[in-house]
């Protein structure tokens, strides 16, 4: 659910990268801190909002002043972002196409190795996880729309 949170998302150097997959790690609590700050006031749709209750806002770091004009920030281009959007998209619909088994020859998912342990999640809460991507790949279809519609308007 977190993979493609925008919150979640960071771009870093290879040697600070690692530091922040450490579970716990100061490295991953400050970028936790820093994302709170970030984007933690804007207006998304309650399946994106709920997605916050997996990301822990360190009770250590919430009295941290961050500065949001000290950070670099940089704007990806409108061709870029339905790019991703339509790939997400496209992996939605092959998780929520694996049914009960999960054949290797069948369409590759990005994240192969997930495949196998997707099969494994009992019905009941695999049908959950899908009915949330559904709900989920509407959001980016929409998101989608906007953004194309902003492209058409700056064009």
């Amino acid at each position: 659910m977190l993979n493609s949170f925008v919150p979640n998302i960071v771009w870093l150097p290879r040697q600070i990268a690692k530091l922040t997959d450490r579970e716990a790690s100061l490295a991953q609590k400050m970028l936790q801190a820093i994302s709170h700050k970030i984007y933690d006031g804007i207006d998304m749709p309650e399946e994106i909002l709920n997605l916050w209750n997996y990301l822990p806002y360190p009770e250590e770091h919430k009295s941290l002043e961050i500065n949001l004009d000290e950070l670099n920030f940089f704007v990806v281009k409108e061709r870029w972002l339905k790019r991703r959007i339509n790939g997400l998209i496209s992996e939605m619909d092959r998780i929520i196409s694996l049914e009960e088994t999960y054949d290797p020859k069948m369409k590759k998912i990005k994240c192969s190795r997930y495949c196998p342990s997707l099969v494994k999640i009992p019905i009941n809460k695999r049908r959950l996880l899908n009915e949330w991507l559904i709900k989920y790949k509407e959001i980016l279809i929409q998101l989608a729309d906007k953004s194309e519609a902003r492209a058409i308007m700056k064009n």
